[in-house]
C-alpha cells in the first residue's frame, strides 16, 4: 500500500462531510427564509432575490437546490404535511396502547391530533391554508385532499361506492374547515373549543353516514391527515 494515499483519502472524506453539511444548511436556510417572507408579505409579494437575500446565500445557490420559487413552497407545504402526519401517528398509537381497536375511535384520535398541532403551528398552517397559493397549486392540493379522503375510507373500512367516497371527503372537508377556524383563534381555550366541535361534527356525520365495520384496517388509521 502507498502510505500516501491515506492522508488524501482521509481529507477527501473530510472535505466530501464539509461539503455536504454546507449544501444541506444553505438549502435549509433558503427554505427557513422562504417561510419568514411568505408568512410576513404573502406568496405573491416575495421574490427569489428577496429569500436570497434573506437567507444570505448566492443566487447560483439557489437555483442549485430549487429550480423556481414555487418549489419553495412546495417543499414548505410537503414538510408542514410530513409534520400532520407524525402527530397524527403519535395520537392513534398511543390510542392503540390504551387498548382502542375501533376505527372510529382510532380516526378520531388522529383528526383530533391533526387539529391540535394545526393550532400549535398556526404561524405555518396559516400560510397553506391561505388563498394565496403558486400557480397551479390547487392541484396539487385537491390531489393530496383526495389521497386523505381515500385513507379515511380505508380506516373506516367503507366499501367502495360513490356514496362512500362522498362521506369521506366529507369527513375531510369538515377537518380542513376546523383547521381554518382553528388558527384564527385568539387563544388556546378557543382554540379548544373550535376542535372539539369540528370532531363533535364529524362524529355526528359517522353516526348517520355509510356503518364503518368493525374489522375495517384500523392498522392504517395513523396514516390519516388534514392540510
Amino acid at each position: 500500500m502507498n502510505v500516501t494515499e491515506t492522508p488524501r483519502a482521509r481529507g477527501k472524506a473530510r472535505n466530501d462531510t464539509w461539503r455536504w453539511k454546507s449544501t444541506d444548511a444553505t438549502r435549509q436556510a433558503l427554505l427557513d427564509a422562504a417561510h419568514q417572507l411568505f408568512t410576513e408579505r404573502g406568496y405573491s409579494h416575495v421574490k427569489v432575490a428577496d429569500v436570497v437575500a434573506r437567507a444570505g446565500v448566492s443566487t447560483g445557490s439557489f437555483y442549485h437546490h430549487f429550480g423556481a420559487k414555487q418549489d419553495l413552497y412546495t417543499e414548505l407545504w410537503r414538510a408542514h404535511c410530513a409534520a400532520l402526519d407524525q402527530a397524527c401517528d403519535q395520537a392513534v398509537a398511543a390510542a392503540r396502547q390504551a387498548g382502542q381497536q375501533d376505527p372510529v375511535i382510532l380516526w378520531t384520535a388522529g383528526a383530533r391530533a391533526v387539529l391540535l398541532d394545526t393550532w400549535r403551528r398556526r404561524k405555518a398552517a396559516r400560510l397553506f391554508l391561505a388563498s394565496e397559493t403558486p400557480p397551479d397549486f390547487d392541484a396539487v392540493r385537491s390531489g393530496w385532499n383526495a389521497q386523505l379522503a381515500r385513507r379515511s375510507a380505508h380506516v373506516l373500512g367503507l366499501p367502495d361506492g360513490d356514496q362512500a367516497r362522498l362521506y369521506a371527503n366529507c369527513l375531510q372537508s369538515m377537518i380542513r374547515a376546523g383547521a381554518r377556524s382553528a388558527i384564527q383563534a385568539s387563544d388556546p381555550a378557543e382554540a379548544q373549543l373550535v376542535i372539539d366541535a369540528t370532531i363533535g361534527y364529524c362524529q355526528r356525520l359517522m353516526a348517520n353516514g355509510p356503518a364503518p365495520s368493525a374489522n375495517g384496517p384500523a392498522a392504517d388509521a395513523g396514516k390519516d391527515c388534514a392540510s
